[in-house]
């Protein structure tokens, strides 16, 4: 039943498309506190068919893998250095295409403290589109995300898992030279605190944090004394962090989705779920010839009005509000700063 009622993960996109066709559904009423509207979502979250079929475990469930494990399988091994583990990945994409790459040298994960100027934390969003016929073609793009930093020894990785129906959150530990690198499965509950749509999250513009802020490049370029860390380019511009802001945000559409598709359609409504799927094709085929008023619209809507949450579905939302840690006077090394810094 959970893979019959879970959207296909190559389709996850188009049944969003036909979704914002319609009007708005309900959204929450009379809320007051920010911490009863938290409770309120909580607690509708907890009942709905989204959560009993998606499980909320550190490990996926039984029968499915991380497109992260997958890769490596396949692959017979993980590759050391961390620009092999890129190589690896870049491999399936037609056109060779390396991933989305920056630097966050002061940055706002739970390895922050091991990151520096030096070894800035190395984040990649990948956006390989394989070959058409390949025998091996996982679809990358707006599924798999790493961070690495290198004085912790340790990848983050956030990869989508198909079958399961949502984002896994893994762990290399000990990757090191010499060393056996571990593959763990995170803490779930950990990682969401932060991650709180159960996907990956990104600052928006103007990214200050990262390497696309021409002090923080420059800074960088002057502990490595050269232009790559690990492949990665140290000075880049505004449009490398907005084609990763565009991943992030591709990867949060995807754990939505599959709550329109089960919340909003409930466990008997796979009438709803074609109405909703046969939609999405039209619009992603030919969107101008998709008539917004017709009858198959009418029908989804009174498809959807069976089952829709009285309170609406919250939407994931992977944006981190922009922080410019050279603003901050920590990196200042004046008089006036540091009495800043110690009151």
């Amino acid at each position: 039943m959970k893979k019959l009622l879970l959207l296909p993960g190559g389709l996850v996109m188009l049944a969003l498309l036909a979704v914002f066709l319609l009007p708005r559904q309900p959204a929450l009423h009379g809320a007051g506190r920010i911490e009863d509207l938290a409770s309120s979502r909580s607690a509708q979250a907890a009942d709905s068919l989204h959560r009993k079929i998606i499980p909320e475990s550190d490990l996926p469930p039984e029968g499915s893998r991380s497109l992260f494990d997958h890769l490596v399988r396949e692959n017979g091994s993980l590759p050391f250095p961390f620009d092999q583990v890129v190589a690896m990945a870049s491999a399936y994409d037609a056109q060779q295409r390396p991933p989305k790459r920056l630097l966050i040298p002061d940055g706002r994960s739970l390895l922050k403290g091991q990151a520096s100027f030096e070894k800035p934390r190395l984040v990649a969003a990948f956006d390989a589109i394989p070959p058409v016929g390949a025998t091996i073609a996982p679809r990358l793009r707006g599924r798999l995300f790493m961070g690495y930093v290198e004085d912790a020894n340790e990848i983050e990785v956030i990869s989508y898992n198909a079958v399961a129906g949502r984002f896994e959150f893994q762990l290399v530990e000990n990757y090191c030279p010499g060393c056996v690198p571990r593959i763990v499965y995170a803490n779930r509950a950990v990682c969401t605190t932060c991650h709180t749509g159960a996907a990956p999250i990104f600052p928006v513009r103007p990214w200050q944090e990262t390497n696309v802020n021409p002090e923080i490049s420059s800074r960088i370029e002057a502990q490595l004394h050269g232009a790559t860390y690990f492949g990665a380019q140290i000075s880049r511009q505004l449009d490398d962090a907005q084609a990763f802001d565009d991943l992030t945000d591709i990867a949060n559409v995807i754990p939505t989705t599959q709550k329109i598709w089960l919340d909003g359609c409930g466990l008997e409504g796979n009438d709803c779920r074609r109405s909703l799927l046969n939609l999405a094709l039209q619009y992603a085929f030919n969107p101008a010839a998709l008539d917004q008023a017709g009858v198959a619209r009418d029908e989804l809507l009174a498809l959807q009005k069976r089952h829709w949450p009285a309170d609406g579905i919250v939407l994931a939302n992977g944006d981190l509000n922009n922080r410019n840690p050279l603003e901050q006077g920590l990196y200042d090394d004046s008089f006036g700063a540091q009495i800043k810094r110690l009151f």
